[in-house]
């Protein structure tokens, strides 16, 4: 790495969290750098799936047409297989949203598509083969925030205005947490509540034929909680929208 560089703020990780929180601090007029100990973004992920709530971030952010040419698949309804029976766990094309579907496609092109998409932003800069390993410090207070895109939406919503003119107050960093701390939990819980009473049922040992649980019967059977679902899977609890600052045009 170069000997001396300042940034305002150092973002650590170039997955979806941190491209999308150093697009929206660069688009603020943030002085961002974000660090991505790889050279590419070319390698296996977990998800490779974009969500009804971050397609409608893409469109407040007006890149939705560019992303959407990409290529990818679009999910509206979502089925299972338990045994030889086909049951219906959601359907999107419920959902009250610009984007009733989620789109399928490689990771790299979503994360290449921010990086891209960012360069005309001449605060924000990515450095690829750039790992960091320690932290300097100035101080005693050291705060890290563990990322999804929604959490980068918000941490953006509530921190770019303060960090283009100085630096956030361990409140308004706290602000972050107290404000994405329901909706993990409740996501967790839902979590918890499918793997206990549909997949740990499921798969469950003995030898007998395998069954659908009681509840996603219940969701196969009533079209409208198909759609409670989809906005569970899709939207989540209490997405974003973005509202960060956008800097003036130089």
């Amino acid at each position: 790495m170069e000997p001396s560089m300042k940034f305002r703020c150092c973002i650590v990780g170039g997955g979806p969290a941190g491209m999308m929180l150093g697009y929206l601090l660069g688009r603020a007029g943030v002085d961002t750098i974000v660090l991505e100990k790889h050279a590419d973004f070319f390698r296996d992920f977990r998800g490779d799936t974009v969500h009804p709530s971050t397609l409608q971030v893409m469109d407040e952010l007006g890149l939705i047409d560019g992303f959407l040419k990409l290529p990818h698949q679009r999910l509206r309804k979502m089925d299972g297989k338990f045994g030889s029976a086909t049951i219906r766990i959601a359907d999107l094309s419920r959902l009250k949203a610009k984007y009733p579907f989620i789109a399928f496609m490689p990771q790299w092109d979503f994360l290449n598509f921010l990086r891209e998409s960012g360069q005309r932003f001449p605060s924000l800069r990515v450095m690829m083969n750039a790992e960091a390993t320690d932290l300097i410090r100035s101080g005693e207070t050291v705060i890290s925030v563990k990322l999804a895109v929604q959490d980068a939406v918000a941490t953006a919503n509530l921190l770019a205005a303060k960090l283009a003119d100085g630096c956030p107050s361990e409140q308004e960093l706290d602000a972050v947490r107290r404000r994405r701390e329901f909706p993990v939990r409740m996501t967790q819980a839902m979590q918890v509540v499918v793997q206990n009473n549909v997949i740990s049922v499921a798969l469950k040992p003995g030898g007998r034929p395998l069954k659908p649980p009681l509840p996603v019967r219940l969701i196969n059977a009533v079209p409208w909680l198909q759609g409670v679902t989809a906005r569970f899977v899709g939207l989540g609890v209490r997405p974003e929208h973005v509202h960060s600052p956008v800097a003036p045009t130089r």
